[in-house]
């Protein structure tokens, strides 16, 4: 019989210093770490974007309504958009909470919020 010969698998030639394939493998991670906080930073921005269109159009649409129903000015818009700040103020200070204006507009006012909005406050703790 004969006997195994076992081929030796040639070592592949690297042209770069064991320091320069180091720096490579250095700059590939601080990379990737630089693409993951550019993706993190996209996320961010859109969400802010989307949220700053959101209340954009909210606000645009509400005072054109009213407007057109009942005749709103300058001045009731700014007297509006003041009186929102303080409840705003008020939610942030902790002097009152967003469920608890819900309840009231239900209670009191008999205005009816939507289960899905009632659900964003609920998970977000407003």
């Amino acid at each position: 019989m004969g006997s195994l010969k076992i081929k030796q698998k040639k070592k592949a030639f690297i042209p770069y210093t064991n320091k320069q394939s180091h720096m490579f493998a250095q700059s590939i991670q601080n990379c990737q770490k630089e693409l993951k906080e550019m993706e993190l930073k996209a996320f961010d921005d859109g969400f802010e974007d989307g949220k700053n269109w959101s209340d954009v159009l909210n606000f645009v649409i509400l005072f054109y309504v009213m407007h057109e129903l009942h005749g709103w000015g300058w001045k009731r818009y700014m007297k509006s958009v003041k009186r929102i700040n303080n409840y705003i103020n008020d939610i942030n200070s902790g002097k009152t909470s967003l469920s608890e204006m819900v309840d009231d507009l239900e209670k009191k006012h008999h205005i009816q919020i939507c289960d899905d909005y009632k659900e964003l406050i609920e998970r977000y703790g407003a």
